[in-house]
């Protein structure tokens, strides 16, 4: 992986920039200040060091979720319903006809995928209905699960309707 080979003056880059306070300034101020820096900074470098800052930042949005759902509560009262979300992945692949380009509209005239099915609509007339590759009837025995809003499904509880 390329991002191992940064290079000491990017390293040296990322640990001064994360070493300063910059609360109380905007990103051009900053940069403003310390252009001096960033010149010395070859095109590469730059990227390698935007490349790094995209990681970090989706490495601390997924720390923010995480620490959200464990603060959440969880206990399923009036006016704070809770509910159990479960998400399945169901995957299906086709095998496209030899030498068939599905974007040729001189030769399709459309297809789809429907319930499974791969759908061909040729222009001359002809029509094909292809399985997938892949059983994709899910057993929905695994899944992703957790414990959400109720409000976040459009989920109401009878019994709060009542009162």
């Amino acid at each position: 992986m390329f991002l191992k080979k940064v290079s000491k003056q990017t390293r040296a880059l990322q640990e001064y920039i994360t070493s300063i306070n910059t609360s109380h300034m905007d990103f051009h101020t900053f940069c403003e200040q310390h252009m001096e820096v960033l010149e010395q900074l070859s095109e590469d470098e730059l990227r390698q060091q935007a490349l790094i800052t995209e990681w970090e930042r989706r490495q601390n949005e997924a720390k923010v979720k995480q620490l959200q759902k464990e603060e959440m509560p969880t206990k399923n009262v009036k006016g704070d319903r809770k509910v159990v979300r479960t998400t399945y992945e169901v995957c299906a692949a086709h095998k496209i006809p030899d030498g068939l380009d599905l974007q040729d509209k001189s030769v399709v005239k459309s297809w789809h995928v429907r319930y499974g099915v791969l759908h061909i609509n040729y222009v001359d007339g002809r029509q094909y209905a292809l399985e997938s590759v892949y059983d994709i009837d899910s057993d929905y025995k695994y899944g992703e699960s957790e414990i959400i809003d109720a409000d976040d499904e459009c989920v109401e509880y009878e019994e709060d309707e009542d009162q």
